[in-house]
Order: structure tokens, then sequence, then C-alpha cells
């Protein structure tokens, strides 16, 4: 039966068969476009922006989690102060970057774990400011005793020079008497009960007041 066909026909049905396919073809490929299309512009007005913000809040707490640590570190009052000022331009960048996210962000999930995020970081702010009072209030503690060890040494400088000199005077008591119970030895006179005297107020007064 086909062959009764005229052969114009045939390359009429031909050619409309390739037709219909390429239309087909042409629909599917601008269905699928469309929907390439569709995710392109998800992942570049929805998905991309929320990657880039969600970095630059990482950035924020990475950087002031270096600062607080830097914060510790340090012993000079100025340099804290400079380092306090860093501190919080980091976390008014995290402020900036939260806002910017939580406008983006439409899935639950996400916004759930992003209230988490800012409870935590309360809580981390909380923590950060307990720090820095305990390390200010650690180096007022440590000038106060270096200072009262200043004041100590030399109030012991003083007292020891006037044990010393106290000391010394007694030591010339000392020696004076013992000349006195020499003298008194060699000149021949009696003079036991002076001599025992001296003897006495040697060794119960000035050899302890000395020692």
């Amino acid at each position: 039966m086909l062959n009764n066909i005229p052969i114009s026909q045939k390359l009429l049905a031909g050619v409309i068969t390739l037709s219909v396919c390429g239309i087909i073809s042409g629909v599917v490929g601008i269905v699928m476009l469309t929907r390439i299309e569709s995710g392109v512009k998800q992942i570049t007005d929805y998905a991309g922006p929320i990657v880039e913000t969600t970095d630059d809040l990482i950035y924020a707490v990475a950087e002031s989690h270096k600062v607080a640590i830097e914060i510790l570190a340090d012993e000079d009052p100025a340099d804290i102060v400079r380092r306090e000022g860093e501190f919080q331009a980091a976390v008014e960048n995290f402020d900036a970057d939260y806002a910017t996210l939580d406008d983006l962000v439409v899935d639950a999930e996400i916004q759930a774990l992003l209230d988490q995020a800012i409870v935590t970081r309360q809580d981390y702010l909380s923590a950060v400011d307990e720090m820095v009072a305990n390390h200010r209030l650690e180096l007022a503690e440590e000038r106060e005793a270096r200072v009262l060890m200043i004041r100590f040494d030399a109030s012991g400088d003083v007292f020891t020079n006037r044990l010393e000199a106290f000391a010394e005077s007694n030591e010339n008591e000392m020696q004076t008497a013992e000349d006195e119970a020499d003298r008194l030895a060699l000149s021949g006179i009696n003079a036991t009960q002076e001599i025992n005297d001296i003897v006495g107020e040697i060794f119960e007064h000035d050899y302890p007041v000395v020692e």
C-alpha cells in the first residue's frame, strides 16, 4: 500500500515528521533551558548572596575571636584599649552581616540555625566582656603588687640599716665592757665583783641583743 503513495506525498510526510520532531525537541529544549535559567537565577539571587554573606559572617566571628585572644595576652593598657576598638569593629561587622543574612533567608531550617547562632553570640560577647574585666583587674593588682613590693623593699632597707646600727652600738658597748674588765683584771686591784657585774651585763643583756 505504501508503494502506491506518490513520492511527493512520502517526501511531504517525511518533512512534516521531521518538523514535528524538531518542534518537540525545541519545546523540550526551551523547557529545560527555562529550568536551568531558573536554577541559575536562584543561585545568583538567593544561594550566592547567602553563601557570600555567610562567609563574611564567619570571618567577622573569627576576627573577633582573634582580637579577644590578643587582649587576653596583652599587658599594655593602651594596647588593650586599641584592641577593644578592633573587637567592637568586628562585632559591628557581624551585626551588619547578620542583618543582611536574616533578610535573605527564607528557609525555616536555616532561620532556626541563625536564631541559635545569635543566642550563642550573646553568650560569647558576655564571656568576652567578663574576660576583659578580669584581665584589667589582674593587671591592676599586678601593678599594685609591684608598687607595694618597691615600698616593702625600701622599708626593709631602712629597717635593716637601723638594726645593723643598733647591733653595732651594742657590740661597741660589749667591747667597752670587755676592755674595762681586762683593765680591772690587770690593775692588780681586787675588783672581782665589778668584773662579775661587767661580764654578767655582757652575757645577760648585750650579747642577746646583738644576737
